[in-house]
Formats: C-alpha cells, sequence, structure tokens
C-alpha cells in the first residue's frame, strides 16, 4: 500500500517541486530501546500468531498454497531473498499480488488525468482546519518530501498520513517496488499468469470511507520528529529481514509510547483504526480470492506485504479456519 500510495502522491508532488532526499543513516530505533523495553517488545510480538516469518505454506485436499510476506520498498538486502522466493514460486499455476503492473498502470493514468480524486476540492484546506502549531509541523514535513505546503493542505488527509509514515529519505516514487515487481515480472517471464487481489482504487475508497475526525487524528499522529521516524523506519527493515514480523507490529505501539508529546490512548486508538483500514478489511476482502485460486490450482503463490500475514486477523489464520494447515515450508 505504501509504495501505491507514494507512488501516486509523486504524481502531483512532480507538479511543483523536486523532493529533497536525505541518507536513512539513523540509528534503528531497537538499538536506542532499553533492555526492559526490548523485553516488553518481544512479550507483545509472542502474543501474535505467526508472527516469526515470512514464507508460509497452506495445504488443503492435495492443493497447497504458498505465502511469501514482502516488502513494498528497495533494500539491497533483498536481493538473497528474492532469489529463494523466486525458486519457490517456480512451478506454480498462478501467483496473486496485491496489485499488479496492470492496476498499477491504470492508477498512474487514472490520477495523472484526475488528480482532483486525492484532492479536497470542496470546503476549507488543511490550514484552516489544523491549529497552528500542527499546521507548522506538517508544512516542514510536506517540503521535507517536496511537496509545496499550499499543494499540501489541499490533499485528502488519508494520503498524507501514508506518504509521512515513510522518511523523506525514501526515494519519493518508493523505489523500484521491491520485492513485488521483481517476483511478479519473473512470475510472467515463467509464464505463471498473474492476478491482483484488490482493484486498483482501492485507496480511494479507504479514503472516502474514511471519518473526517478521525483522518485529522492520524494526520496529527503521523507527524512524529524526523529522528524518532527515521529511527522507526530502520527498525521495520531490520526486524523484516530478521523475519520477526509480529515484533515490526508490536513496535508499532510500542513506539507511540516513546513519542513525544503523544496522548498515549488516542495514539492506540487511531492506530487500531489504521490496522482496521489498511490491514484487516483488506485481508478479509481478499481471503475469498486466495483460497478459491487455492482450491482451483495445485500450486498458487501469494506475495503480500508481510503485516498482512499474522494475527487473529491475519491472512494465516483466515486460511486455517477455512481448513487448511498452515505450516512453515522445511
Amino acid at each position: 500500500m505504501l509504495r501505491r500510495l507514494t507512488a501516486a502522491l509523486s504524481l502531483l508532488a512532480a507538479l511543483a517541486a523536486q523532493p529533497a532526499a536525505a541518507a536513512c543513516d539513523a540509528p534503528d530505533l531497537l538499538s536506542t530501546m532499553s533492555a526492559g523495553e526490548r523485553d516488553r517488545l518481544a512479550a507483545m510480538a509472542a502474543e501474535i500468531p505467526y508472527g516469526d516469518g515470512i514464507l508460509w505454506r497452506a495445504d488443503k485436499d492435495g492443493h497447497r498454497i504458498i505465502l511469501a510476506g514482502t516488502m513494498h520498498l528497495p533494500d539491497p538486502r533483498s536481493d538473497a531473498l528474492f532469489t529463494h522466493l523466486a525458486r519457490v514460486m517456480h512451478g506454480s499455476d498462478l501467483a496473486l499480488f496485491e496489485m499488479t503492473r496492470t492496476e498499477e498502470a491504470e492508477m498512474r493514468e487514472v490520477l495523472t488525468a484526475e488528480p482532483e480524486r486525492m484532492l479536497v476540492t470542496d470546503g476549507p484546506d488543511l490550514e484552516a482546519r489544523l491549529d497552528a502549531e500542527t499546521w507548522a509541523a506538517l508544512s516542514a514535513a510536506a517540503e521535507a518530501r517536496g511537496i509545496p505546503p499550499a499543494f499540501a493542505a489541499r490533499v485528502e488527509p488519508w494520503f498524507l498520513v501514508l506518504t509521512l509514515s515513510a522518511p523523506p529519505c525514501l526515494p519519493p516514487d518508493g523505489g523500484d517496488g521491491g520485492l513485488d515487481h521483481r517476483l511478479m515480472d519473473r512470475a510472467t517471464a515463467e509464464g505463471i499468469e498473474v492476478r491482483a487481489l484488490e482493484p486498483w482504487d482501492t485507496l480511494l475508497r479507504i479514503v472516502a470511507e474514511a471519518d473526517d475526525s478521525q483522518e485529522l487524528d492520524m494526520l496529527r499522529l503521523s507527524l512524529q520528529p524526523p529522528e524518532m521516524q527515521q529511527q522507526l523506519f530502520n527498525a521495520t527493515l531490520e526486524l523484516y529481514f530478521d523475519e520477526r514480523i509480529g515484533e515490526i507490529m508490536a513496535l508499532t505501539a510500542l513506539s507511540a509510547e516513546m513519542s513525544p508529546g503523544i496522548d498515549l490512548e488516542e495514539a492506540l486508538a487511531v492506530n487500531a483504526a489504521a490496522e482496521e483500514a489498511l490491514l484487516y478489511g483488506r485481508n478479509e476482502d481478499w481471503l475469498p480470492h486466495i483460497i478459491a485460486a487455492g482450491e482451483a490450482n495445485a500450486k498458487t503463490f501469494v506475495a503480500v506485504g508481510a503485516a498482512h500475514l499474522p494475527g487473529e486477523r491475519g491472512v494465516l489464520r483466515g486460511l486455517e479456519a477455512a481448513g487448511w494447515t498452515v505450516t512453515p515450508p522445511p
């Protein structure tokens, strides 16, 4: 989802400025945490089903689904992982991704022709709706990503929330798409059918259904200090390549406690709403498609963002509830 959002918003940002770039060279948040905080993080992650691992298989009646938790951003450490996942994907009858290059092209075409789909065209802009301190922080964060404040004031808050969740050092277009693009290109080259799990405009639907006041709360909480944001981003990458996905999910809650000046109760409520919209609701929409594909093919490969797999409402638990036997591959 982050890759989709950054690519979409870069179409708009490119109208006015070239994004500034800084190296993501801050220490990761894990290295700055106390021993007690790290112990608590591990304990929180231990409560999350299927929290360790990024590659799983589900079997039922001679049919097999291979599920890979991906990262939508480029990283040189993904080379070896790509080689392994491509080997596992080999021989699949079908490969499912959140969104394929076909949907991405449609998104670019429509949003380039109709940028107003991502803008607030009626009523007061964000500068008028936010207090002066929050607007100043938002203006600085937008400028750091090459988005003029006057333009950001008219962007739908949800889009800004997701854009600001990545540090300014991230390439404005999200890079090359990371593992997802490489895997779908390999699948196409091998003659494996590639399909999307959802339409290209899913994010627009989520935005349209969002509560206005909740959007503003999310926007306020997304304005973390730049150093904290880079540390959290780097910690997420470290945990991903260590295959500790449950800790990534737990870190979201724990980092709210570590952020200065944040109302913890409000932060947890906002995080829960974001997870409902971006993770759990989409998981529920995907599961019928994944199960139908699994039942129709001998071997189905599924690659989605790693956070979609674990948890009580994750894709793996959903397959388990549908009678599939879920295990890590040997």
